[in-house]
């Protein structure tokens, strides 16, 4: 099995390609829910709350790099800390700009190639970060449940738990996967488990504070149901990055339960942070590394 890298013209196309989509659906669906009230809704964006979801969206980043590197120990070839911060970002930019979100993983084997991985086994640990993420949101389903607000967000709930379902299966039941966790070191296992909690919590909080910004008072508890139920509906759209189809999944729940002029700028800085953030990240991260070789 052969593993290529993108070339940087390649990655400078594609992010082109990001930016553009980005800036097209962010227009559409302003243009939609607030039309010439642009003005007033963007100077009437609370800082705080945009802090709040910064701050939030850092807190993930740094325990989901240490969660990798917890991970990497456990299979006896560790790799620091500043380097899988390298590797989770380069999965987002290229996972926006592929669809199904596909041409992440090949880069991120590249990467721990030149760390001494073997395909087998890079798969398996990119593959236990995916099972250990994934464990936090399946315990926090039925919590979570009696805090959705509207009949619609109830209804995408139970797409979201078969969706959760199916992922978890096809991971665990991969050979490479249960090799892996035959191989792993359960002390770092369970630590890696025990850091996804506080990390997707921190992620998970992000609408809280992006309905903050916008001066939408709502339950701690209620919006977190909310963004865990979102995210499960678009990790796997066939649009790079879920593009315009989580956006649009988005409107349809949260039309429902706020207004409309509110919807659009809650959809952005929701997607801005939990997602397209890092992708620009990602990108000057990708291309600083290319341009060493």
């Amino acid at each position: 099995m052969e593993i290529k890298k993108p070339s940087r013209k390649q990655l400078k196309g594609a992010f082109v390609l990001f930016l553009v989509a980005y800036v097209s659906v962010s227009f559409i669906l302003l243009l939609w829910s607030v039309g010439s009230d642009l003005g007033r809704v963007l100077l009437s964006v609370r800082l705080y709350g945009i802090g709040g979801a910064l701050a939030a969206s850092l807190v993930f980043l740094t325990l989901d790099a240490f969660r990798f590197s917890i991970l990497s120990r456990g299979l006896g070839k560790q790799v620091d800390f500043r380097y899988s911060m390298e590797i989770i970002l380069s999965g987002f930019i290229l996972a926006v700009t592929t669809p199904f979100g596909s041409g992440g993983l090949p880069y991120q084997v590249w990467l721990l190639k030149r760390k001494g991985y073997s395909i087998p086994l890079a798969v398996a640990l990119i593959m236990l970060r995916g099972v250990v993420l994934f464990i936090p949101y399946i315990l926090m389903l039925p919590f979570v449940y009696n805090h959705m607000s509207t009949g619609i967000l109830k209804w995408v709930f139970y797409y979201a738990v078969g969706i959760a379902v199916v992922v978890m299966l096809a991971l665990i039941l991969r050979g490479d996967i249960r090799d892996a966790m035959t191989r792993i070191r359960f002390v770092d296992f369970l630590l890696a488990i025990l850091i996804s909690f506080p990390a997707q919590i921190a992620y998970l909080s992000i609408l809280f504070f992006v309905f903050a910004s916008v001066g939408i008072s709502a339950g701690y508890l209620e919006t977190l149901s909310t963004q865990l139920v979102l995210q499960l509906t678009t990790y796997f759209s066939p649009s790079p990055g879920g593009i315009g189809i989580a956006e649009a999944i988005s409107a349809f729940v949260l039309s429902s339960g706020m207004e409309k002029s509110s919807v659009g700028m809650v959809i952005l800085l929701w997607r801005f942070f939990s997602a397209y953030l890092f992708a620009i990240m990602g990108f000057f991260v990708v291309i600083r590394r290319l341009s060493r070789l």
